[in-house]
């Protein structure tokens, strides 16, 4: 066994080493208009032109950034692991009778996995539903170095597989449970405790995923000023008559990944039913710095 997952391990870095294709269209936003002369640079010094279709082919490691620009539209950074299919630019604000343009970057922020995500008890699957009787919530530290303003989140819902606790056995994939909607909030951070602090939406948001995405995703009308001190994704579920009459056993799960040591990443959850409530937490972020799969949009 640990042979064989030597040789994964190996393969995989030798992928990593050589780089794989990459395939991706960028299109205006709100047109859906083929931007076939925007700029791609991949790492520092790699530049990619679109074809007459505003597509771009090129083969780089998952962890090189790659950045989308386009005059009059904002610029858009991201790990090359995070490629969707389409990019989808939005117009930045311009100024002076369209003489001075004002772009801003966004920038896609994401988990970096651990190597030890190749071991899955490290790290599971989606694991257990939410519990109606319970908060979820997830610290994502701010480590840019300064502030920024949370334009979107999105994570990732999935099915699960029920246990018998008495055999120890699995049964029937809970199948389609992804689909399941789910409550979602920000929170601020208590900086002398590390939990969750103040709101930063006015309330709880209902989510959930669609068609063949992979993530749900919320978008705010207003962006959101992150600090230093970073915020918690605060997820819950609605009660079990609400899925039933949907069709649905309960919530989804979401998907986790053993993150890096040194990116301190905490999941807690607090009993809504008791009065005295505190914040725990979980076992596995404890000791596998566990954290849910999310992508989040930024600009600085």
């Amino acid at each position: 066994m640990k042979r064989i997952l030597s040789v994964l391990v190996f393969v995989l870095l030798g992928i990593s080493a050589i780089g794989q294709k990459r395939t991706f269209k960028i299109v205006d936003s709100e047109t859906k208009r083929s931007l076939e002369v925007a700029n791609v640079c991949v790492g520092s010094d790699t530049f990619v032109k679109p074809d007459a279709k505003g597509t771009v082919t090129f083969r780089s490691k998952d962890s090189e950034q790659v950045a989308i620009s386009y005059v009059g539209y904002y610029t858009m950074v991201m790990d090359a692991a995070d490629l969707p299919d389409t990019v989808y630019l939005e117009k930045s604000v311009s100024g002076l009778d369209e003489v001075v343009v004002r772009q801003k970057t966004i920038q896609i922020l994401r988990p970096k996995k651990s190597i030890g995500n190749l071991n899955p008890r490290n790290f599971g699957d989606g694991g257990a539903p939410l519990d109606e009787n319970e908060l979820f919530a997830v610290f994502i530290p701010n480590q840019t170095g300064h502030d920024y303003q949370l334009r979107s989140v999105a994570v990732e819902p999935t099915d699960y597989t029920i246990v018998n606790l008495e055999s120890g056995k699995e049964t029937a994939k809970q199948k389609n449970q992804k689909y399941a909607p789910f409550k979602l909030t920000i929170y601020s951070t208590n900086p002398e405790y590390g939990i969750p602090d103040k709101p930063l939406l006015e309330k709880e948001l209902t989510v959930a995923l669609s068609g063949n995405e992979t993530f749900a995703t919320v978008h705010f009308d207003e962006p959101l000023t992150i600090t230093d001190s970073g915020f918690f994704i605060v997820l819950s579920a609605f009660d079990t008559d609400y899925y039933k009459n949907l069709g649905f056993r309960s919530s989804p799960a979401f998907q986790k990944v053993q993150a890096v040591k040194e990116t301190p990443y905490l999941i807690l959850t607090k009993n809504t039913v008791s009065e005295e409530g505190i914040w725990y937490q979980t076992n596995q972020s404890r000791d596998y710095n566990q954290v849910i799969s999310y992508r989040l949009e930024v600009t600085f």
